[in-house]
């Protein structure tokens, strides 16, 4: 399987030229940046560590995104 191409920088969202698709809202870049960090964590350290980031969140107003 040949490998994913790289990104340039210029194809990310935080270029100003990006347009999202009609009716997409893209949340602040802080809370992207919390989410894609989450989900990176979460890829690498499996179930267990899902469910401790779940029992964290009860409460905290920033990780609510991970509860079902």
């Amino acid at each position: 399987m040949a490998p994913a191409p790289l990104l340039e920088r210029n194809d990310t969202p935080d270029n100003t030229d990006f347009k999202p698709p009609p009716g997409v809202i893209l949340p602040p870049k802080e809370f992207r940046t919390l989410l894609e960090k989450t989900a990176g964590y979460i890829v690498r350290n499996g179930p267990a560590f899902e469910a401790r980031i779940r029992d964290s969140a009860e409460g905290n107003p920033k990780l609510q995104f991970v509860l079902p």
